[in-house]
């Protein structure tokens, strides 16, 4: 049996990692398509998913949507080691970088 403790260190570094990912590909969305990624999200999360592809994830950009002022908004994002990673989220007032978990109620 596994100790829950070292399960949720595991849990934490993988996380940290993909946080680091998504930094290192949003610098990279930001050269290449400009600082405000507002309708950009294909294009910036697709650099993404490349990314933590490249690192060993097995991440796949997904077609859904994100909840903004009480409206569902037709967003791309990235799902990866049960989480939702975005690096566009800004457009709607997120941070710039969002690590979630899947249930996190902003994604559809």
């Amino acid at each position: 049996m596994t100790n829950p403790i070292k399960k949720l260190i595991i849990r934490d570094l993988i996380r940290d990692q993909i946080k680091r990912i998504a930094i290192e590909a949003r610098r990279e969305a930001e050269e290449k398509l400009g600082t405000d990624l507002s309708a950009r999200c294909y294009e910036a999360n697709s650099i993404l998913a490349d990314k933590l592809r490249e690192n060993g994830f097995r991440a796949r950009l997904y077609d859904g949507f994100f909840r903004y002022k009480g409206q569902l908004r037709r967003h791309f994002y990235v799902i990866a080691d049960g989480r939702i990673v975005d690096i566009a989220a800004d457009q709607y007032g997120q941070d710039k970088i969002v690590v979630a978990d899947l249930d996190d109620p902003r994604y559809e």
